[in-house]
């Protein structure tokens, strides 16, 4: 009867010091952690020494919710739009591109479009 190979293993690769010594180190940089919030949330910390609000106020973050076509901002907006659209004026001199007033240039588009097909 024939005898079986002899299987070899490969020693552990498990290295108990440096896994002790990383646990340790990662135990020690929570314990800081959590020493160094509990003293930012203490009111001692603070130069006032007042207790933190429970919330954030009302006015940080406070951002314009109105629709900018009901204010006065909005207002502003839309006429400084409509003086521009309804203006001539040079965007590129140098190229020699302008602007033409809006009702303008769908009066060329259309008279163009209805050009090129023959038909209104």
């Amino acid at each position: 009867m024939s005898e079986l190979p002899t299987v070899l293993q490969e020693p552990e690769g498990l290295r108990a010091p440096w896994l002790l010594k990383i646990l340790f180190g990662a135990v020690l940089v929570g314990l800081c952690a959590l020493f160094a919030a509990v003293q930012l949330g203490s009111p001692l910390s603070r130069p006032d020494h007042r207790p933190l609000p429970a919330h954030a106020p009302v006015t940080l973050g406070l951002v314009e919710q109105t629709l900018i076509a009901h204010g006065r901002r909005g207002e502003r907006e839309r006429q400084s739009a409509l003086s521009e659209l309804a203006r001539y004026h040079y965007q590129n001199r140098e190229v020699g591109a302008v602007r033409i007033p809006i009702e303008r240039a769908i009066d060329l588009t259309l008279e163009r479009s209805s050009g090129a097909s023959g038909e209104p």
